[in-house]
């Protein structure tokens, strides 16, 4: 017996062939997509100044450090939390503890 559903599945697509196969091609020109992308939205300069504020409205401050002993304890607490947490995540906890014979 042939089911309404089987038709539905095989009609379906052979109708949206026949009735919609101008919406397959494309609906402009080439010549009428350069005119309107020929034209300046926004000048060169205009675009870079925008990049960049947006991009140094999200970079982290840089570090606050005066003096010598403070950029060492802040170069530690980096270079333990880049290890600890990016290096060896995930990885046994023997695995971040060597020591280097440098």
């Amino acid at each position: 017996m042939f089911s309404f559903r089987r038709f539905y599945l095989l009609c379906l697509p052979l109708l949206t062939f026949v009735f919609a196969h101008g919406y397959v091609f494309g609906q402009s020109e080439p010549n009428d997509i350069s005119q309107v992308l020929d034209e300046e939205i926004l000048t060169p300069s205009v675009a870079v100044h925008q990049v960049k504020s947006y991009i140094l409205s999200r970079v982290a401050p840089p570090p606050a450090a005066t003096n010598a002993p403070q950029w060492a304890e802040q170069a530690k607490r980096l270079r333990q939390h880049l290890l600890q947490d990016v290096v060896f995540h995930g990885w046994p906890d023997e695995m971040g503890q060597f020591s280097s014979q440098i």
